[in-house]
């Protein structure tokens, strides 16, 4: 008997819900040895950004010689038509528009050894973006690196082979989501197996583990990628979300954790920031009367 997938949220945006559902999607398309069919008809607005999540799935699904639908309403299409989704998956529909919308982070897929693409792409689209809050060129380039030790973390921790993603400006909640995401070894596995290799024990989870200052499976001094995100968006009041294995984490002015029932076999990072806010940043090192961190 075919196992079916289950049904998405009306609404698919950044919170619990919409990562749980793609969870118990990648859950349930990999237990399937046969093309399927993921209805989103019903569907009546997905937060653009988490484009990246559901492409990976579907091209990580397709790697094994699957040919899988993708069922949306006209809205959604049109969508998917100005992040560049539609385009990267060959629908052949007229749309009235397919260029990139001026809010939109464009969706893309980068081969693991292309990290410097990636790095245009954080600083063209991302950190250039006229939204952002302003940060200064120290900082701006610190929070550019780190944004790419994920996507290093990637390569060197989650032995994968691309990297996917996509982010939106949304005007009305004065919020820049941005997403990278990768099908790999998850962060559980990766932290879990260094804590035993290194006998160490920690009461902390392993996301929550791994967003410390300092902490990494490297072996060297590693951890700074997701303290210096994570601390800047404490100080932005923004929002992270971290969706790896049947772990949940979303930081926003605190931790909310939650293991999951169904596992997303690869780790989801979205970056949420309050483009509201018209403070100026800069480094603890540099001397300058605007926020430090």
């Amino acid at each position: 008997m075919l196992k079916k997938l289950p049904v998405a949220p009306k609404i698919l945006k950044n919170d619990l819900k919409g990562y749980n559902y793609f969870a118990m999607l990648s859950s349930c398309m990999f237990s399937i040895n046969e093309n399927v069919t993921i209805d989103l008809s019903h569907v009546e607005r997905i937060d653009h950004n988490l484009q990246a999540i559901l492409g990976c799935i579907m091209i990580s699904h397709a790697k094994q010689n699957y040919s899988d639908k993708l069922v949306v309403n006209k809205n959604i299409l049109r969508q998917m038509s100005m992040t560049g989704f539609k385009k990267a998956f060959r629908w052949q529909e007229n749309m009235l528009i397919s260029d990139k919308a001026k809010n939109d982070f464009q969706y893309m897929t980068f081969n693991i050894n292309e990290h410097r693409l990636f790095s245009n792409y954080v600083e063209n689209d991302v950190l250039q973006h006229p939204q952002m809050p302003k940060l200064s060129l120290k900082l701006k380039k610190h929070f550019q690196n780190s944004i790419l030790e994920l996507f290093i973390n990637a390569k060197e921790h989650a032995g994968c082979t691309e990297v996917f993603a996509c982010g939106h400006y949304f005007p009305h909640r004065k919020m820049i989501f941005f997403t990278v995401v990768d099908m790999g070894v998850t962060i559980k596995k990766k932290v879990v197996s260094y804590w035993q290799e290194k006998g160490i024990k920690s009461e902390l989870s392993p996301i929550t583990w791994a967003t410390k200052k300092g902490n990494s499976t490297k072996g060297t001094t590693g951890g700074l990628g997701f303290y210096l995100i994570e601390e800047f968006v404490r100080l932005n009041e923004g929002k992270l979300f971290i969706l790896s294995g049947n772990e949940y984490y979303h930081f926003d002015q605190g931790i909310k954790y939650k293991n999951l029932k169904s596992s997303f076999e690869g780790t989801a990072i979205t970056i949420g920031i309050n483009s509201a806010d018209k403070r100026a940043y800069i480094l603890s090192t540099e001397n300058k009367d605007e926020i430090e961190f």
